[in-house]
C-alpha cells in the first residue's frame, strides 16, 4: 500500500510541477507576501520578521527578501530552544540550514520547560527559529501590500 502511495505522490507532484512551471520574480514576491501575511510579525513599527520551526520556509523568506533587494547579511535570527535541548547542535542546525553568516545569528532563547514536556512535539526538534530585518521603509512596504490585498479582497 505503502509503494502505490509513494507512486501515485509522485505523479501528482509531476502534475503539479507541469501546471506551476517556474516561478516569475513576480509569483515569487507576491508568494512571499502572502506567506507574511500569514506567519509575519505585523505589530513591529521597523521590524519585517518570521519565525518558525519549518528550514524551507524560511530559506523561502531569505530568498523573497532578495527579491525585494534586502541582502542576506542583513537578516538576523534568533533562536527558540527548550531547557532540554542543546543550544550548540541547534545554532548549527540553523546555521547550515540557512547559509546565512555566523554574524547573521544573535540570541538564543531558552525556555525553562522541557521538550518532553509537550504533547504536541513535531518540528520542535531544533526549536524555533526567527529572521528579522530592522527596515522601517520595508516594514511599511509590506504592511501596505497587505492593506492592499485586503482591500482587494473585500471587492471580491
Amino acid at each position: 500500500m505503502r509503494k502505490k502511495r509513494e507512486e501515485r505522490l509522485i505523479e501528482v507532484y509531476k502534475k503539479v510541477k507541469k501546471d506551476i512551471g517556474k516561478l516569475s520574480k513576480r509569483e515569487l514576491f507576491l508568494c512571499g507576501l502572502f506567506l507574511y501575511w500569514g506567519e509575519g510579525y505585523k505589530t513591529a513599527y521597523t521590524t519585517t520578521a518570521i519565525a518558525n520551526t519549518d528550514p524551507a520556509i524560511l530559506k523561502f523568506f531569505i530568498k523573497w527578501l532578495k527579491v525585494v533587494k534586502i541582502p542576506a547579511n542583513k537578516v538576523r535570527v534568533k533562536i527558540h530552544i527548550y531547557i532540554d535541548m542543546d543550544k550548540n547542535e541547534s545554532v548549527n542546525y540553523w546555521r547550515t540550514q540557512l547559509r546565512l553568516p555566523k554574524e547573521c545569528f544573535r540570541s538564543v532563547y531558552v525556555k525553562k520547560s522541557e521538550l518532553s514536556g509537550l504533547s504536541y512535539k513535531n518540528g520542535f526538534g531544533k526549536g524555533t527559529c526567527n529572521l528579522f530585518v530592522y527596515n522601517r521603509d520595508l516594514n511599511e512596504y509590506v504592511l501596505a501590500a497587505l492593506k492592499y490585498f485586503q482591500n482587494e479582497v473585500s471587492k471580491i
